[in-house]
C-alpha cells in the first residue's frame, strides 16, 4: 500500500473510532482537571438537581444521547434592538458520561456576516489550564454528573449596525480536533482530523450540525425587494432599442 494511502486509511479509521467513542461513551474517565473543576465551590451554584419550575422556555434538544438542552431564558423577552445588551441563560442536562475534552459552543448567527462566537462566555465556559497542557472550559460537559442540570449564563451585545429583522442562536457540544503524529516525524497537517460535534438527535438543526435554539427579533423591518416602476419595466432596454433601430434600417 502506498504511503499516502496508508496515511489516509489510518486517519479515516481514527476518525471513525472517535465518532464511535463519542456515541457509545467509551471514554469513561474524565481528566484530573475536569474532576477538580466539578468540585470548584465557585461553580457549585450553577449545578442543580433538576430543572427549575420557573424556567420560561422549556426545550428538549438531544445531543448524541449524552447531553440535552432542556430550557432557556432570555432578556429582553421581546425585541432586542441593535446595540442592546442580551442576557441568555441555557439549561443543560447530562444524560451520559463523556470523556475528556468536550465543551459547549454557542454562536450568534447574523445573516450575510460571519457568526459571532460565544464559546468562552460565562462561568462554565471560561478557559482554565488543563492538567496535560493547554486549556479547557472550567466546567464543560466532560466534568458533568449524569442527571444533573447545569446553568449556563451568557451575555452579549447585538451589533449596533445590524440591519436584519432576525438573528439566530445556535448551540452544541464539541471536542477539539484530533491530530495524527508519526513517531520521529514532524506533525503532518494533512492528517489533522476535524473537530467532533455530538449529533443533534432531536430538535431543529442546521446544515453544520448546530441546534437551532431560538430566534431574536431586532425590530428592523424586513426590506422588500426593490420594485421597478411599471413604465420603466415596459420600456425596452438600450440593447433592445438598438436592435429595433437596426432592424428598421435593414441592418443585420
Amino acid at each position: 500500500m502506498k504511503r499516502w494511502e496508508l496515511g489516509r486509511t489510518v486517519a479515516r479509521g481514527l476518525f471513525c473510532a472517535a465518532l464511535a467513542c463519542a456515541s457509545l461513551g467509551c471514554e469513561q474517565s474524565a481528566s484530573q482537571s475536569d474532576a477538580e473543576a466539578a468540585l470548584d465551590p465557585s461553580l457549585s451554584q450553577y449545578v442543580l438537581s433538576e430543572l427549575p419550575s420557573d424556567v420560561p422556555n422549556r426545550t428538549y434538544i438531544d445531543f448524541g444521547g449524552k447531553v440535552a438542552l432542556v430550557g432557556y431564558a432570555i432578556e429582553p423577552t421581546g425585541v432586542a434592538a441593535p446595540g442592546s445588551h442580551v442576557k441568555l441563560t441555557l439549561y443543560w442536562q447530562s444524560l451520559g458520561k463523556l470523556g475528556p475534552g468536550w465543551g459547549l459552543f454557542t454562536h450568534l448567527v447574523i445573516p450575510h456576516r460571519p457568526h459571532r462566537l460565544l464559546d468562552s462566555a460565562g462561568p462554565l465556559r471560561k478557559s482554565v489550564p488543563a492538567a496535560g497542557g493547554g486549556e479547557h472550559q472550567a466546567l464543560g460537559p466532560s466534568a458533568w454528573e449524569v442527571g444533573k442540570v447545569y446553568v449556563d449564563p451568557l451575555e452579549f451585545d447585538i451589533p449596533p449596525d445590524v440591519r436584519v429583522p432576525e438573528l439566530t442562536i445556535v448551540a452544541g457540544v464539541w471536542r477539539d480536533a484530533l491530530r495524527v503524529v508519526k513517531d520521529g516525524e514532524p506533525e503532518d497537517p494533512k492528517l489533522a482530523l476535524p473537530g467532533l460535534r455530538l449529533p443533534v438527535l432531536s430538535g431543529a438543526v442546521d446544515d453544520m450540525q448546530r441546534a437551532i435554539v431560538l430566534h431574536i427579533e431586532t425590530g428592523i423591518p424586513a426590506q422588500a425587494p426593490p420594485t421597478v416602476p411599471s413604465a420603466l419595466a415596459k420600456a425596452p432596454t438600450m440593447k433592445a432599442a438598438v436592435k429595433i433601430q437596426n432592424g428598421a434600417n435593414g441592418a443585420r
